[in-house]
């Protein structure tokens, strides 16, 4: 049986005043999430795209602002965004395989294809497949999809190729990232295990984006990491502790 959280009394502008709010016991994995006690219950009426809102018995309410936090669904309310590959839309982006295609949808409808060398694994609810020794892992964003290639040996210069299918062109911008109909695919970042980054620009190849670097120097293993996002109007993550009356403001 779900646990019911029932708060009176809260002090609005220095009069008593009494309010009384019903929501379910919020899963103790969210509130882990955000580092609050276990007591804090999420005011699910207050979510917006990138909030939620939390209250504690004490008063104490905490907000949260974070990117992507939430998907709207079809009637309209703010959910949890389910992190899977998959048809239904649990999420703000679409993101399915067909094959050794992977399909990733805005809410406009927009959509770019990447084309696989070869047909993904499921594994942990990712996207798994091998390639040039390479293990590959997509892993669903809410806006979008996040790519992981692991090198464990050095390669010296490489040029790594992601072919794709649009139906708009991609064009790069003066900052070497890709921009394309609805989506965005930020520079590429190449980390290694010490932590050393480097960001080397895209290159529109024949329908395919390319990009180059050299990893001598580079610890390993190191990863490389490019994303697709889409567009979804962001705020900067943040979090504020405030008294309970400004919840109701």
């Amino acid at each position: 049986m779900i646990k019911r959280l029932i708060v009176f009394g809260l002090l609005l502008a220095g009069l008593a005043s009494a309010y009384t709010i019903v929501e379910a016991q919020t899963p103790p994995e969210i509130t882990s999430r955000f580092g609050l006690s276990p007591d804090a219950v999420e005011l699910e009426f207050r979510r917006e795209a990138n909030s939620k809102v939390f209250l504690r018995p004490n008063g104490e309410g905490t907000i949260i602002f974070q990117r992507d936090l939430h998907y709207q669904r079809p009637d309209g309310r703010w959910a949890e965004p389910v992190l899977q590959f998959g048809a239904a839309r649990t999420a703000a982006t679409l993101a399915f395989p067909m094959g050794s295609d992977l399909v990733i949808t805005g809410s406009t409808a927009k959509s770019i294809t990447w084309v696989l060398p070869v047909s993904p694994t499921k594994i942990d609810g990712n996207l798994v497949y091998q390639d040039r020794g390479i293990t590959w892992t997509y892993k669903k964003l809410n806006s979008g999809v996040k790519l992981e290639g692991v090198v464990s040996s050095s390669r010296g210069r490489q040029t790594y190729a992601f072919p794709y299918r649009v139906s708009s062109p991609l064009a790069i911008d003066r900052n070497g990232e890709v921009e394309g109909d609805g989506f965005r695919i930020p520079h590429p970042l190449i980390i290694d295990a010490n932590g050393k980054k480097l960001a080397p620009d895209w290159v529109l190849g024949n329908g395919q984006l390319e990009v180059t670097f050299d990893d001598s120097g580079l610890a390993l293993p190191y990863t490389i990491d490019p994303t697709t996002n889409f567009d979804i109007v962001s705020a900067a993550d943040d979090v504020y502790t405030v008294a309970s009356d400004a919840l109701f403001d």
